[in-house]
């Protein structure tokens, strides 16, 4: 299987599992999962979210550390059992990062929007 449909893949599965088994958590917001980077050799890999948020102020930091961690294991089971006929190894380790795409952008255009004042 090719790296790009693995994680392709990778991200459809976390998105299946985030809607269904995150659903009851408190505050949920909406999850978007906005990249999948595996290594070279498959053993690891970094899963960037985003977070629309049904409560404000919101930490996606602390809600990655309460909510999302404590999954883990079972994520990696739930990855493993649906690509077990695809690929031989599935990565080992997960890393879950925030995309703060939408932020640095903000903060860009604050800075333009300064010196054109």
């Amino acid at each position: 299987m090719k790296k790009e449909r693995f994680q392709k893949r990778i991200a459809q599965i976390l998105s299946r599992y985030f809607a269904q088994e995150l659903a009851d958590a408190p505050q949920q917001p909406l999850i978007t999962i906005q990249d999948v980077v595996t290594s070279p050799r498959g053993d690891f890999m970094k899963v960037w979210l985003s977070f629309l948020p049904t409560t404000t102020p919101f930490d996606a930091k602390a809600y990655i550390l309460t909510t999302i961690e404590p999954h883990r294991f079972r994520i990696q089971q739930t990855i493993a059992h649906e690509l077990r006929h695809l690929v031989r190894q599935v990565p080992k380790e997960i890393r879950f990062a925030v995309d703060d795409t939408p932020e640095k952008a903000a903060h860009i255009d604050r800075l333009i929007a300064g010196l054109q004042d």
